[in-house]
């Protein structure tokens, strides 16, 4: 049984299935730094955890979740693949006589500033349209004779974990990608958008969002003599 992992050895993990007492499975991408602090965070509610290595072999190692303590906030999320305590292929070292933990104030520095850093990153993206590209685009939209709302421009935006369907924020407060978005731009879509807007003449804006994954897209129609 095993109630604590210090730290994970993936250069040979290519993946790892967990299951929690509830009986919902998640598979994670050791080499994805938003799957490691997922998979890190939720470790007190897992049951089992199986690795399997590069070759598809599998390992399965039961979880005592009445003794579980997350040891894993000892790495930063971007660093796991520098772990070597795990040694050797899916191979892991395990205690089971802890006392649990709940909360670490390492885990909560943590994934604060990974929320920070989505954010950041979110508010960057959506700031900075590449006009080369979108002009590009617009000379595709006249050789189809400029139909209304094409498609010229799309932002790509990075979701955080989610906390009851809502996306986790800095501030505390979980959101829908609605309330998202205009959090990390500090304001609305609509006033998002006018900024924009104010950079072309004789072009009417307006935007669409796509879901898994979000995507931002700028759709422009010719303006109304």
């Amino acid at each position: 049984m095993i109630s604590t992992i210090d730290s994970i050895n993936i250069s040979n993990i290519s993946s790892i299935l967990t299951t929690n007492y509830e009986g919902v499975e998640m598979t994670y991408n050791p080499n994805n730094p938003f799957h490691a602090v997922d998979m890190r965070n939720s470790f007190l509610t897992y049951s089992t955890l199986i690795t399997y290595d590069l070759s598809g072999e599998s390992n399965v190692y039961m979880i005592d979740i009445s003794g579980a303590q997350n040891l894993l906030n000892t790495m930063t999320p971007y660093k796991i693949e520098e772990a070597s305590t795990l040694a050797g292929i899916s191979t892991m070292q395990g205690l089971s006589t802890i006392a649990a933990i709940e909360i670490d104030f390492n885990d909560i520095i943590n994934s604060h500033n990974i929320l920070l850093e989505i954010e950041k990153e979110n508010k960057r993206t959506l700031n900075t349209l590449d006009f080369s590209v979108f002009k590009t685009n617009l000379y595709k939209w006249g050789s189809l004779n400029y139909p209304d709302s094409f498609q010229a421009y799309s932002f790509p935006v990075t979701t955080p974990s989610m906390s009851s369907g809502l996306y986790l924020c800095s501030d505390g407060n979980p959101k829908n990608i609605w309330d998202y978005i205009p959090f990390c731009l500090n304001m609305s879509i609509a006033e998002w958008l006018s900024a924009y807007q104010a950079k072309v003449n004789g072009i009417t804006l307006s935007f669409s969002v796509n879901e898994n994954p979000y995507i931002i897209n700028i759709h422009v129609t010719r303006s109304k003599i």
